[in-house]
């Protein structure tokens, strides 16, 4: 391709030239004609260097390069017979939304280029231009899927028998004795993958287990041990639904049926708490691309979160729902089932004003008091019918959008404002202001002195 032929190509009204033109621009390949460090006409912008990087391609006399920016990797060369065109050839993506090599969709992530020499030159026209290397072991997929299917039939019998051994406690003991138990067999098992690295170690070539989040969280560091710590929080849930009752609550005195059902009112409503903790956490700490603008963007790693998120949400009902029958069992009065959700609002303001979560609490408490509303309604409803669901699922969600999509000004003000050297304008927003200056924003997430070990 000729100098003037790229921009006689996009000045041109010739249908058949705008064709042509169209076809190149959906390459995967860049054109540029430079002139210095200035670009005068391109096919397309999926590679647009730095001034400084088309300097220097300009003045280095035309060799390939391995150029690296933001975007990604790219070759860079003269075209052949035009000392002023340059084309740039992707290599390696650095975007989540894609598979990091257009050379196909099946090379591991965990294939990089670097300078340092390895057994695996990448060669351009005879050039050497890097070498290959890999962050992590790289086995077949086939073979991971089948450690991830072992893996999973090995957890399957831990958790029966310590299910039988439980139920076991249940009758023998106490449904007390049996919950725990169950707690402290999921808890044991959490912490010890944790500090060993169990799963990572084993399944450590699939990216759900291999990447790991931003800010590790109390259910894992990786996408992997997140959805295992929720599994057995799915598996404690259900067996504390099935199995768990207070004996002679109904025949109690008053003021302990009263405190009973407040508890059950606040362990209920905290739950809207811990899932607006890990939903946070999921967002912005976790390193996985979530476009809900546009959600045929999600990647793997993404859905296998939204995933996690349903699986999260069926706990939450097991277990909001078995604090919600306490008060019904407790057969209070309505004037004492108020007095009850509303000591459960009081404990709910009292956590959430300990966590920190300053101009966020009033989203907490506004959902948290109508989730145990709509529990106590539907649970002393005779004929609740499938009411309960849509209900559940109308307010969990709600106060979920508000605590992803609303960010803590809170907290910039108290925490970070005092010793911040950048200052905000006197008349400016807070959050508008926060959300302009993106750093800021980042640092402010990662000052929550309750977040900074996030769920």
């Amino acid at each position: 391709m000729k100098t003037n032929d790229l921009e006689s190509l996009q000045r041109s009204n010739d249908p058949q030239t705008s064709t042509t033109l169209s076809a190149i621009e959906a390459k995967d390949y860049t054109l540029l004609r430079l002139q210095g460090d200035s670009v005068m006409a391109w096919t397309n912008t999926k590679c647009i260097p730095p001034r400084s990087d088309l300097a220097y391609l300009t003045g280095q006399g035309g060799a390939p390069q391995m150029l690296s920016i933001p975007l990604g990797q790219f070759v860079a060369a003269k075209a052949p017979g035009n000392p002023g065109i340059f084309v740039f050839i992707p290599v390696r993506y650095s975007l989540t939304g894609q598979p990091p090599f257009p050379a196909g969709p099946n090379i591991p992530e965990e294939i990089v280029f670097s300078t340092e020499k390895t057994d695996y030159p990448v060669l351009f026209g005879g050039n050497t231009l890097g070498y290959l290397s890999a962050t992590s072991p790289l086995h077949a997929n086939w073979l991971q899927w089948m450690k991830v299917v072992f893996f999973g039939l090995f957890l399957a019998v831990l958790l029966a028998l310590a299910t039988q051994g439980a139920n076991q406690l249940v009758e023998r003991v106490s449904p007390l004795a049996g919950v725990g138990s169950v707690v402290l067999a999921a808890l044991v098992i959490a912490v010890v993958n944790q500090q060993l690295g169990v799963s990572q170690n084993l399944l450590g070539g699939l990216s759900a287990f291999s990447q790991p989040f931003k800010t590790p969280s109390y259910l894992g560091a990786t996408l992997g041990d997140w959805l295992l710590s929720i599994g057995l929080f799915v598996w404690t849930a259900v067996f504390f639904y099935r199995n768990f009752r207070i004996a002679g609550l109904s025949k109690a005195s008053e003021p302990v049926r009263v405190s009973i059902a407040g508890l059950g009112y606040f362990g209920a409503m905290s739950m809207l708490f811990a899932s607006a903790v890990l939903m946070r956490h999921l967002i912005f700490f976790s390193n996985i691309n979530f476009d809900f603008d546009n959600l045929l963007n999600f990647n793997g790693l993404a859905l296998w979160a939204m995933g996690g998120l349903l699986m999260w949400m069926a706990g939450v009902f097991f277990i909001s729902h078995r604090f919600a029958l306490f008060a019904k069992r407790a057969r209070l009065k309505p004037k004492q089932r108020g007095l009850a959700i509303g000591a459960a609002t009081l404990g709910l303001l009292l956590l959430g004003l300990v966590a920190g979560f300053g101009g966020d609490l009033f989203y907490l408490v506004g959902f948290g008091l109508a989730y145990g509303f709509a529990f106590d309604l539907f649970t002393h409803d005779d004929a609740p019918g499938c009411c309960c669901s849509p209900y559940f699922q109308l307010c969990y969600s709600t106060s979920l959008i508000f605590k992803k999509t609303a960010p803590n000004a809170w907290l910039m003000q108290k925490h970070w404002l005092p010793t911040a050297t950048l200052k905000k304008p006197k008349n400016a927003c807070p959050k508008c202001w926060l959300h302009s200056n993106r750093t800021l924003y980042n640092s402010v997430f990662c000052s929550n002195r309750f977040l900074s070990r996030p769920m």
